[in-house]
């Protein structure tokens, strides 16, 4: 679905004053408290290592009814046998019956380091199946509404998916990001954020997955299979060729 058929209203997510206050916490392992916010953060600790793909979370700023984290990833992994790069996964666990509603990405570093080109990217939520506000989903107003939207550049937003009737995938595309450079998606002042509805519940009990996703412009095949295209090729024009001296005889 193109993010032209939703009607965006202008909506700040960190408006008024700030609850708990600007922070500067930071974690470089596989696991981490969002402040103040009734949140805890955690991924594979095969993200921690600092030479292959990783990920750093830190927490800028609390408000009432957000946590504001930057998200600091490199992807060293190239396009598997599929076409595939191996996304990397934060786990979002509530610990607190009162946790804050939304759960907001700002400033973001991404760097390919993948050996290849992308042609875009994904951010992906996976949470829920009733395919209501109970479900994580992205809040599409304060995301990409107003004076401030959610800057991608230099992607462009090509869908956005909704496989249970919240939006949860945002997917990314008609541009390039080459291999060596860095993405600053939501970077410096008015370059928007991407908005979480975290949807807490009052128990404490939800946890949700969020996945970031490049996508490779192109899909290599393996040696493999280019030899067995080849010889299928090469069988098929001598058949095609006798098919057609036969037709004209």
């Amino acid at each position: 679905m193109s993010v032209s058929w939703f009607k965006f209203t202008a909506s700040a997510v960190v408006a008024g004053a700030l609850c708990v206050g600007a922070t500067a916490s930071s974690a470089q392992a596989g696991s981490m408290v969002l402040g103040d916010s009734g949140w805890k953060a955690s991924w594979s600790s095969a993200f921690d290592d600092a030479n292959n793909t990783h990920v750093t979370l830190t927490v800028l700023a609390e408000t009432c009814d957000a946590v504001v984290l930057q998200k600091v990833a490199v992807f060293t992994d190239g396009p598997d046998q599929y076409g595939m790069i191996v996304p990397i996964e934060i786990n979002f666990e509530q610990i607190r019956g009162d946790a804050v509603q939304q759960i907001v990405f700002t400033s973001e570093n991404v760097t390919n380091a993948s050996g290849t080109d992308w042609s875009g990217f994904k951010f992906i939520i996976e949470d829920g199946t009733t395919g209501t506000p109970a479900d994580t989903h992205y809040n599409l107003d304060e995301t990409f509404g107003g004076s401030d939207p959610f800057d991608t550049s230099p992607f462009s937003v090509t869908e956005i998916g909704s496989p249970y009737g919240m939006p949860q995938i945002i997917t990314v595309g008609d541009g390039t990001l080459h291999n060596g450079e860095v993405w600053y998606p939501g970077m410096a002042s008015g370059a928007g954020q991407l908005v979480i509805n975290a949807a807490p519940s009052c128990e404490g009990v939800k946890r949700f997955v969020f996945k970031e996703q490049p996508i490779p412009s192109a899909i290599p095949l393996p040696a493999a299979a280019w030899t067995g295209l080849t010889g299928l090729i090469g069988l098929a024009l001598p058949r095609a060729a006798r098919k057609f001296r036969k037709s004209i005889a």
